[in-house]
This record gives structure tokens, C-alpha cells and sequence, in this order.
């Protein structure tokens, strides 16, 4: 039980804000500590205190650490989710399609793992796969926010932001409880659809406001930005998201930089440093 409470507080590293880190981190350190001294090989709090630290800048090293505990079956799902995440905020995309694919069939009835294969499909290029995936996903999980807010930004982004707009009218799919937010995507495809400038700049007010309040949603700014022919400006965003003070146990997301519209910031000089 302890080792479980060490792992679900884990979950919400991803989700509460900077200033609930310390607070958070030493719950997950009390509650694997506590396991450990009734089993020293409890696993999943040995999982827990291997994935706390931040990947951020030290990919490879978190990477190692994860490593031992993929013989154990019970945290095996987790820690091959966890190992996608970290290939996918490396553009190590194949790589994270094949730990998302053996997650899933370990856990076929936990939406996680399959949100991670649509989000690895699509950075690999593989669209219609992604596709295919994100459909299978949306019968099984019809109002998963994760689920539709995957296939949300894979169709704005992907090409076709006209299709977007149609999926985000199927309110059977809509996830409980995110009604602004929904509109704020579909008014974000409507923009990208139609060119409007008036749009675009109303949706670049939006995301740029978004990003003074909480600067975890610059990945969202940096897409949309990118999308609509602002590499520069989204560079600008995604420096200051990457260059500031990071906290020792905070997630930091890269994989927008190397996803589909994040490789329109590629093509900016300073891109590579």
C-alpha cells in the first residue's frame, strides 16, 4: 500500500503546479521510504524514487536508472511508459513507438499507454498508424481527456485542422468537465483552417496569455505558433521554456520540438544549440 501511494502521488508530478513540488516530492520520498523499510525490494517505491528526479538535461542518466526495475513484472508497464516519454522528449520517436507498443500489451485496458502510441505513431511519421490508433483508442475511452486532446492536436497539427474542427463538434467524445478548454482548441483549428488573421492573432493573444500565467502550457503556444508560420517567435517561447531555473523533480516536456509542427523550429539557426 505504501509502495502504491508512492507511485499514484508520482502521477501527479506531471499536473500540480511549481510551487506544490518540495511539498509533493517529499510525499513520494516518505511514502517509498516507509515501503522500503517493511520490503526492501518493494518495487513499486523503488520505481517511484527512480522516475522522481526531473529527466531534464540528464535523459541518458534517468534512462539507466529505469533500467534494473524492467525485469519486474509489476512495474514493468510503468517503467516502459516512463521510457517512452523520455525517447519522445529526444526525437527518439521508433524507440518510443516500441516501448508505447509493449506497455500497451501489458496494460490493453489502461488508456496511458495507448495515449503514448498515438502521440510516438505520429511524431515517427507514421500518421495513418496514429490514426488507426487514436480510433481504436476513442471506442474504448470515448471521453478520455487524454485520448481526445491527442487526437485534437494530431489533427490541427497533422495537416488537416478542417478535421479537427468536425471531431471537436462530436460532443459524445467531449471529456467531462473541460468545456472552455475544448473551445479554445476548436476556436485554435478553426484559425489554422481558415488563415483568417484576425483569428490567428485572437488565438496567439489566447496561448501567449496562457503561457504568462502558467509557462508549462509554452509547448501549446509553440505548436500553435509554429502551425501558423511563426518559427521565429516560437523559438523565442521555447528558449525561455528551456533556459530558465528548472526544479530538481519538475517535468519539463521537449517533445514538441521534435514533433510534427515543432520541426518548423528546425529550420531556425539557433535551433541546434
Amino acid at each position: 500500500a505504501w509502495g502504491a501511494l508512492a507511485m499514484q502521488l508520482q502521477y501527479r508530478l506531471d499536473a500540480d503546479s511549481r510551487e506544490s513540488l518540495p511539498q509533493l516530492a517529499a510525499q513520494i520520498r516518505s511514502a517509498a521510504r516507509r515501503a522500503l523499510e517493511l520490503d526492501p525490494n518493494q518495487n513499486r517505491a523503488r520505481a517511484a524514487l527512480a522516475m522522481l528526479p526531473s529527466s531534464f538535461g540528464r535523459w541518458h542518466d534517468a534512462d539507466r536508472a529505469l533500467l534494473p526495475l524492467l525485469v519486474r513484472r509489476e512495474v514493468e508497464p510503468l517503467i516502459r511508459l516512463h521510457r517512452a516519454r523520455l525517447f519522445a522528449d529526444t526525437g527518439l520517436w521508433e524507440r518510443s513507438v516500441a516501448e508505447s507498443r509493449r506497455a500497451v500489451e501489458l496494460r490493453p485496458y489502461h488508456s496511458g499507454p495507448h495515449g503514448q502510441l498515438q502521440i510516438s505513431l505520429w511524431g515517427a511519421g507514421r500518421q495513418i498508424e496514429a490514426e488507426q490508433e487514436s480510433e481504436r483508442a476513442l471506442r474504448l475511452w470515448p471521453r478520455s481527456h487524454a485520448i481526445w486532446f491527442n487526437r485534437m492536436m494530431m489533427l490541427t497539427y497533422g495537416g488537416n485542422p478542417g478535421a479537427a474542427v468536425d471531431f471537436s463538434a462530436e460532443r459524445r467524445f467531449h471529456p467531462y468537465g473541460v468545456d472552455a478548454t475544448i473551445a479554445v482548441r476548436r476556436k485554435t483549428a478553426e484559425a489554422l483552417a481558415s488563415g483568417n488573421r484576425a483569428q490567428l492573432a485572437d488565438v496567439e493573444r489566447s496561448v501567449r496569455a496562457a503561457v504568462a500565467t502558467e509557462i508549462a502550457n509554452t509547448p501549446i503556444a509553440v505548436r500553435f505558433l509554429a502551425a501558423a508560420g511563426r518559427a521565429d517567435d516560437a523559438f523565442d517561447l521555447a528558449r525561455r521554456y528551456l533556459t530558465r531555473d528548472v526544479h530538481p523533480v519538475e517535468r519539463v516536456n521537449t517533445q514538441f520540438l521534435f514533433d510534427p509542427p515543432g520541426r518548423a523550429l528546425h529550420r531556425v539557426p539557433e535551433f541546434a544549440e
